[in-house]
């Protein structure tokens, strides 16, 4: 799926037709953002900007430390934004590319923190006039989020501490309750 959202009247307008993708003017544009994409859309768009995606085994296999790559025109971040999944977690992978001021991003999944982001966008469209516009929206999301996981995470410890507080009959309670106090003084 290909999304393209470009300033139109001094608001965001979005396409996702690629035939569409000569029609917009390259001063106009803002995000391209490619989920679930095809070969013939992520070809299009890497020939069309003069761009590179790392794919999905590339940015797994990418080092902590090659991330994040700032060249004088460009950046390059590979990231896992984390996801939560029926009760389980998930790191998706996703690339981005921050070039000439247009946000480029690919990834697989449909992360509730680019929904999320494009809610704030359309509730204010004006402000967002360039890809750092988008990407700092998109960071700000992925932190909130994550922050939300930790204190969900949080609460079910201090709960599962209450609990074993309460009956003290398991045998492996005093391990259980020396990981409830490190969880405590995480909070403090």
């Amino acid at each position: 799926m290909l999304r393209i959202y470009y300033k139109k009247d001094k608001r965001l307008a979005k396409e996702s037709d690629i035939s569409l993708l000569r029609t917009i003017p390259l001063n106009d544009m803002v995000w391209v953002d490619l989920q679930n994409s095809t070969v013939e859309e992520k070809v299009t768009i890497e020939t069309y900007f003069d761009i590179k995606y790392s794919s999905v085994e590339e940015s797994s296999e990418i080092e902590s430390s090659s991330r994040f790559n700032e060249l004088d025109d460009e950046l390059i971040i590979n990231s896992n934004f984390l996801s939560l999944k029926q009760q389980d977690f998930d790191y998706c992978p996703v690339s981005i590319i921050l070039e000439k001021g247009i946000l480029f991003t690919y990834r697989d999944d449909d992360l509730k923190t680019f929904g999320e982001s494009v809610k704030k966008i359309k509730s204010n469209p004006g402000s967002f006039t360039n890809g750092y516009h988008i990407l700092l929206t998109i960071l700000e999301t992925g932190i909130e989020q994550d922050a939300d996981i930790i204190e969900g995470l949080a609460k079910d410890i201090a709960d599962l501490n209450k609990k074993l507080t309460l009956n003290r009959k398991r045998s492996d309670e005093e391990i259980l309750l020396k990981i409830a106090s490190f969880q405590n003084y995480n909070i403090l």
